[in-house]
């Protein structure tokens, strides 16, 4: 039997085997009164149910459509023709596939513009871990990202004093959809926008129309988002 244990402070005493009151926080909710009476207590707590279940079911119907860049149909107003496909140049064999494209998307991501092969090759190994990546995949990104840096547009962009890199944008259109996005690279040249977007992809199959609608949409974004006249590359890596 627990025996009752008392504690004096200043001229009170204080009780110390007081039992926690645990589980429901405000179970006074559901107390009764002075008379013994609970249904007023009863009746707020099922109009706060009734409540909060209005307004969980309100807030899980999507109050917009959103589509992103890989699921997009064709642009209006043909800003897919706006852009341009450009194929860099392979200087030897390598490997292919989704965990390639990505470990090549990383290193640009993360590249100085003017980056050697060195820091490149840093980059590689470090995100190759990440990815679990191949050594065969690891050694052979980091050349076609030097290959890469060595073309004529990247040129165009380290001249460039507004560059943009992993460009989140968001716009609504025309059928009150929302479309959101990440553009690569975008960089401000003659007085207009340039939308680049990297691929090691481009030659399999149906994918160069796909990629074309692809940045046809950032290159729509973007000059409605700034204003200004805008084109796209894809550049083929």
């Amino acid at each position: 039997m627990w025996k009752s244990r008392r504690r004096v402070v200043g001229s009170r005493c204080a009780n110390l085997d007081v039992e926690p009151r645990l589980g429901l926080h405000y179970e006074d909710i559901l107390a009764q009164d002075e008379h013994g009476r609970a249904d007023e207590s009863i009746r707020q707590y099922a109009e706060w149910k009734t409540s909060r279940a209005s307004r969980l079911e309100k807030g899980s119907v999507a109050s917009l459509a959103v589509f992103i860049a890989t699921e997009a149909s064709e642009p209006p107003g043909g800003y897919a023709d706006r852009v341009e496909i450009i194929l860099v140049p392979r200087t030897g064999a390598r490997p292919s596939g989704p965990r390639f494209g990505s470990l090549v998307h990383l290193i640009l991501r993360d590249a100085p513009l003017t980056a050697s092969k060195d820091l490149l090759g840093q980059l590689a190994r470090t995100h190759g871990r990440l990815l679990a990546a191949t050594e065969d995949e690891i050694q052979c990104a980091p050349a076609a990202v030097f290959d890469a840096l060595q073309h004529p547009l990247l040129a165009r962009v380290r001249q460039s004093d507004r560059i943009h890199r992993e460009l989140p944008v968001t716009i609504r259109t025309e059928t009150d959809t929302v479309f959101e996005g990440i553009i690569d690279l975008a960089f401000f040249e003659s007085g207009k926008w340039v939308i680049a977007d990297f691929k090691t992809d481009v030659d399999q199959g149906d994918r160069r129309s796909r990629y074309r609608r692809q940045v046809g949409w950032y290159v729509r974004a973007m000059e409605q988002i700034t204003g200004i006249s805008s084109t796209g590359v894809v550049m083929h890596i």
